[in-house]
């Protein structure tokens, strides 16, 4: 018990390090853009328990990860990829199949000192392959909104949309929205809560389908560019929960030399 304690005791009052913009490791996306120059990896492994019709299946995702790499200021390109790992309820052989490729650009619409707004246009490229893999192409659009609530207070929402096509079958169009809550406990550490529903398919419309979720998580800043999380969730229409641990790095650009 002394020992959690004094891990608390360190979480909560250490500031050496200083926190980074990331989308890890909530669903919602950020509404930050990386600033030019900067290179950065966000990567995690995921292990999801859904009921797959009666018996439970179990979905490990590791790793994913995605690249984000500041063009501007106030655009970025993103690569998104990733490992899929499945097993049965009667521990069935483990079976495997890589993602489907993507990539887009972050465009940062607007950046104040309490309030961001960006959009985001992603490709989806039929790359995938494996023993469980799904061959999907299309396209995301998501516009991202936060901004601050008091001194270390942030509320963010996102309205996403994708119209892809799987396995060569006739294109659905599917919609979600989050909203989340991230609340500063120092320098180092954040806590945040989130809930997003998801409308599977539009043009069908079956609440049935639907999937309305929430998680909870953490991030913590080892240094100015090495940050720490982990979440976990669950479905509240359907059985389904999620344990998500990640890092993520930050390579920024030399200062420029002074010129005297």
């Amino acid at each position: 018990m002394k020992i959690l304690l004094s891990i608390f005791t360190l979480l909560c009052f250490s500031s050496y390090g200083q926190q980074m913009n990331t989308d890890r490791p909530a669903y919602s996306m950020s509404a930050q853009t990386v600033r030019k120059g900067v290179f950065q990896i966000e990567a995690g492994l995921q292990l999801n328990n859904a009921a797959d019709g009666h018996p439970t299946v179990s979905f490990l995702q590791a790793p994913t990860a995605q690249f984000r790499i500041g063009l501007s200021d106030f655009i970025e390109l993103r690569i998104q990829n990733g490992i899929n790992f499945r097993r049965g309820i009667f521990k069935s052989r483990l079976k495997a199949s890589m993602d489907n490729f993507e990539m887009g650009l972050k465009f940062g619409l607007l950046r104040r000192n309490r309030a961001n707004v960006s959009m985001v246009f992603q490709g989806i490229i039929p790359t995938a392959s494996g023993e469980l893999h799904t061959l999907e192409a299309g396209g995301r659009f998501i516009v991202a909104v936060d901004h601050s609530i008091k001194k270390n207070g942030r509320i963010g929402y996102n309205f996403g949309s994708k119209l892809s096509s799987v396995d060569q079958n006739d294109p659905t169009f599917q919609a979600y929205y989050s909203v989340f809550y991230e609340h500063k406990m120092n320098s180092n550490l954040s806590i945040f809560a989130e809930a997003f529903h998801l409308f599977p398919n539009l043009e069908e419309f079956d609440t049935d389908v639907m999937e309305l979720n929430t998680d909870f998580g953490l991030t913590y800043a080892l240094t100015s560019n090495v940050q720490l999380d982990y979440s976990f969730g669950f479905g509240l229409l359907h059985q389904m929960n999620f344990h998500s641990v990640g890092v993520s790095y930050r390579f920024k650009p030399s200062p420029k030399p002074r010129v005297h």
